[in-house]
């Protein structure tokens, strides 16, 4: 199975501060993040990827996203509970600046390292997003063990699917490359014992090569 992980497109006008968008915070897409959905779809053609399926989150952006990015395939997306963004709880619509300001500089580094920040009000757990993450990856080749799958999600979410390959979560902390940006995509190789991540936080947009 060929696994295509997108990050929803823009929230965000140019002239609006970026804040914590979560599990509390349905945002729709702006234009910019409407253009990034179409050109997932875009590049997935131009890449030979023709998805079975679309799952999404349940939150507007990310439906609206796997809307746009599966018109090319006449795919609808299917709800999927496991995609949900994550619950940021009181960090929920605030900018760095005000988390930091309210919760310390540490709680907010030690996410940009890959530690879940306890004791802040987020909702689940690390353990908890793994697992579902876990979870999904094993339902999904049960259904589409031979088809490319693309699914919608959000950074905090996606960056759990590293987790599935030893030693590759670790990596991209090393590396500062954990975060997945807004249109943005991520392309795995699944088979029954084995992931491959081919491809991790890729700009579909202007680009060509897999």
């Amino acid at each position: 199975m060929r696994l295509i992980l997108a990050r929803h497109g823009n929230t965000f006008l140019p002239e609006q501060p970026s804040t914590w968008v979560g599990a509390g915070q349905d945002l729709p897409l702006t234009p910019t993040g409407q253009e990034q959905a179409v050109a997932i779809g875009k590049w997935l053609q131009n890449q030979g990827l023709r998805p079975e399926a679309v799952y999404a989150g349940p939150l507007q952006r990310a439906q609206h996203t796997a809307l746009l990015a599966g018109q090319p395939f006449g795919l609808q997306p299917t709800l999927e509970p496991r995609l949900h963004e994550l619950d940021y709880g009181p960090w929920g619509g605030l900018t760095n600046d005000e988390v930091d300001a309210r919760f310390g500089p540490a709680a907010r580094a030690n996410w940009q390292r890959g530690v879940w920040p306890t004791g802040m009000g987020w909702g689940s757990d690390a353990a908890t997003i793994a697992a579902e993450v876990r979870s999904l990856v094993h339902d999904l080749y049960r259904r589409h063990s031979w088809a490319d799958v693309l699914c919608v999600s959000s950074n905090g979410r996606l960056r759990y699917f590293l987790q599935l390959i030893p030693g590759a979560f670790e990596a991209a902390v090393h590396s500062n490359s954990l975060a997945v940006k807004t249109g943005h995509v991520c392309v795995f190789t699944v088979d029954e014992n084995h992931l491959t991540c081919d491809r991790w936080n890729h700009n579909p947009v202007g680009s060509s090569n897999l």
